[in-house]
């Protein structure tokens, strides 16, 4: 196969996962309009912290279980994996679900004056949550490792169609914001059960391929270098707020939403890649792996560069038309945040790669080599929404530079792996 042909077929998998998640996208606009407008402010403030906390940190804790899920049922062929390998995954997915509801019950128990406002519903919507986006992703490993993109695209979309459908009930019902919160955590499940004649039934039982020690260091790593991205990627309004006042911080969160739109699209992308990443690191040399991912990299880097750059460019005026006319950002800094998420889609991108081949421990020290680069950008002497877009590109710069050097280090397949 050429290297256009090559290409074409790698697109499929990405467009199809995207058309879900802008179904997705799309439905969970409807819902915080039609939440915002129902609850009110100061209700939806706190309907606005369990959004962030669970599409932040709640789902960026299964992002490490999806990913290497899907890089085992890829890796596998057909007709299906191992289920001893998916056992093992499926065993550490449901300790670190024990673990994490404790987690929420403590800081909900301890914090039960502030958090949510001592909502014991909003509370309880968080809990389940972990539950829902753990299935969820769980789920979709399967079906992106097993090609299914289409049904992957399904899921994702009937989770937004859920969210929307319920918001619009609660919004003629005049619910309560606790009944909103807990359509929000519940609909990934609807996404689950629409999914479901989809997923594969992984029933052959063979030698497991990867020792308990492995699987444990690949997640940790995977995990580590997930919520360091989280960190970096959203932090920059805090900062911007640390160092200036409301008013500064909401001009800049404005333009700052506008220029990440293009990373609400990277997750499809790299999802629907790395199946393909995994045949390429499987049926090539370290070489020819590496040649794939590059070009495939430089495809994707001339839409994000072009997408990001018109963003940055139309930045102040959608943050005017979006949010209002108080909140008119600087261009400068609209068009620097602009090109830092270019870097980042980029860098998202090499790290499906740097999964498939393998290498999770890489993608750890890549983003903490990111963090490092970001905090000194910091100490740059700029106005400080300035200073922050600017840290950004820089850490962006040393994000795509630090996986493409351990890209290129990398190692043929391995043809055997020693089994527990």
């Amino acid at each position: 196969m050429g290297r256009r042909q090559a290409l074409a077929s790698y697109s499929r998998g990405p467009l199809l996962v995207a058309s879900g998640s802008v179904v997705l996208g799309l439905c969970s606009y409807a819902y915080l309009s039609l939440a915002a407008r129902t609850v009110g402010p100061v209700d939806f403030g706190e309907l606005s912290t369990l959004w962030a906390i669970v599409f932040g940190f709640v789902a960026g804790l299964w992002l490490p279980f999806e990913q290497e899920l899907t890089r085992i049922v890829a890796s596998a062929g057909e007709p299906s994996p191992s289920s001893s390998d998916l056992r093992r995954v499926a065993i550490l997915q449901g300790s670190t679900l024990v673990l994490a509801e404790l987690v929420v019950v403590i800081v909900v128990t301890v914090t039960s004056g502030a958090l949510f406002g001592g909502s014991a519903v909003l509370g309880l919507a968080l809990a389940a949550s972990v539950v829902s986006v753990s299935v969820a992703g769980f789920q979709r490993g399967t079906l992106l490792g097993s090609r299914r993109f289409g049904w992957a695209a399904v899921q994702q979309g009937s989770d937004g169609g859920v969210r929307a459908i319920g918001a619009a009930v609660c919004a003629m019902t005049g619910a309560s914001v606790g009944v909103f919160a807990l359509v929000l955590a519940l609909a990934p499940l609807g996404g689950v059960l629409a999914a479901l004649p989809g997923t594969p039934v992984l029933d052959h039982v063979r030698a497991v391929t990867r020792t308990w020690g492995d699987l444990v260091r690949d997640l940790a790593a995977l995990l580590a270098g997930s919520y360091l991205a989280i960190v970096v990627l959203n932090i920059g309004p805090l900062v911007v707020r640390v160092g200036a006042g409301p008013a500064e911080t909401g001009r800049f969160m404005a333009v700052f939403v506008v220029a990440r739109l293009p990373l609400f699209f990277a997750g499809p992308v790299v999802a629907g890649l790395l199946p393909s990443f995994v045949d390429a690191y499987s049926d090539g040399t370290g070489r020819s792996f590496v040649r794939t991912v590059r070009a495939v990299v430089a495809v994707v880097a001339l839409g994000a560069l072009l997408g990001c750059l018109a963003l940055g460019l139309l930045g102040p005026w959608l943050a005017r038309v979006f949010f209002g006319s108080a909140y008119a950002g600087d261009l400068k800094v609209s068009v620097v945040l602009a090109v830092s998420s270019a870097l980042f889609v980029v860098a998202m991108v090499m790290q499906g790669a740097l999964v498939a081949a393998q290498d999770q421990r890489a993608v750890a020290w890549a983003w903490l080599t990111t963090t490092a680069a970001f905090c000194l950008g910091l100490l740059l002497p700029l106005d400080i929404d300035q200073r922050v877009a600017v840290a950004y590109v820089i850490s962006g710069v040393v994000a795509v530079a630090a996986m493409s050097l351990l890209l290129s280090r990398t190692s043929p397949a391995p043809s055997s792996v020693d089994a527990a």
